[in-house]
């Protein structure tokens, strides 16, 4: 099961990033066609940071799925509910990024819930 949280979980962080690097080639030309300067360019370089943390922690999460399987899966969840937030509720962030990263991250806590109960077995 946490392979299929890393799996997921690194998946969706990867489609995430070329959606980041989709609005890093349009987000500047509009900024600099529309002649922003000041407190609108600061937002936009703002935004474009906050693009690039978000599936990052994504792949973080995909990553150490395996070892620590709590953090990633939320890890995973609170960048599956920031691309939503981030990117809109659009038909390619909605199905390839944050299913992916939603799926792993409830995939990860369930492993972690299933192996804590493997070991109170023992």
């Amino acid at each position: 099961m946490s392979t299929f949280a890393l799996i997921f979980g690194i998946l969706g962080g990867l489609f995430g990033l070329f959606v980041v690097f989709i609005v890093y080639l349009v987000v500047p030309g509009i900024a600099g066609w529309s002649g922003q300067s000041g407190a609108r360019l600061v937002l936009l370089i703002s935004f474009q940071l906050i693009s690039i943390a978000i599936p990052i922690a994504s792949l973080v999460g995909g990553c150490i799925a395996k070892s620590n399987a709590t953090v990633a899966g939320v890890l995973m969840l609170l960048s599956a509910g920031g691309m939503l937030w981030l990117f809109g509720f659009n038909f390619f962030p909605f199905t390839a990024i944050s299913v992916l990263s939603a799926l792993g991250g409830a995939l990860a806590l369930f492993a972690h819930w299933r192996d804590r109960g493997k070991g109170a077995q023992n």
